[in-house]
């Protein structure tokens, strides 16, 4: 009985072993040309839309009027929808801030498909505020959206949206 179990016991463990190691014969390496490009790593998120972002604002007592959801269309940078570009935008004003014009919206939200091209647009609208105090701006990314808020507001006011944004 002892050498059966002891029998039993190598088979077993040779099997396990096979298994670990594999029992096919190595494959031949595939040549990689050096002139393909790697295929960029798209990492997908979340979606929120910008819609619903500004109704969750409003639904939080925030003093929005004048808000606009932007179509392919009627964008004024005429990026949504393009390539590497945000997916939904939505502007809207802060009734605790005088505004230059009526058509002035100084608060806007724009939503991505990927985390990368969010990233490549806060980086881009984050260095011109840098650029000058005039285009400074509160900035928040949450999920696959990017927040963006007048510097007209106070601290107090930005912490507001904020609140309400990371709670989606």
């Amino acid at each position: 009985m002892k050498v059966s179990s002891y029998l039993s016991f190598i088979a077993c463990a040779a099997f396990f072993l096979s298994m670990l190691t594999g029992c096919q014969s190595p494959q031949p390496a595939v040549p990689v040309s050096n002139n393909t490009a790697p295929t960029p790593v798209v990492t997908p998120i979340t979606n929120l839309r910008a819609e619903d972002i500004v109704q969750a604002f409003k639904a939080a007592g925030l003093p929005i009027s004048g808000d606009i959801v932007y179509s392919e269309e009627s964008d004024p940078n005429n990026l949504l929808g393009r390539p590497n570009q945000y997916t939904g935008k939505a502007s809207w004003n802060d009734t605790r801030i005088e505004r230059v014009s009526p058509d002035d919206r100084e608060n806007t939200v724009e939503v991505f498909a990927s985390t990368e091209d969010l990233e490549n647009r806060r980086r881009y609208v984050e260095a011109i505020g840098r650029s000058a105090s005039v285009f400074a701006q509160y900035y928040y990314v949450h999920k696959n959206a990017f927040l963006r808020l007048s510097h007209k507001i106070t601290p107090q006011q930005a912490a507001e949206y904020e609140r309400v944004f990371r709670g989606l």
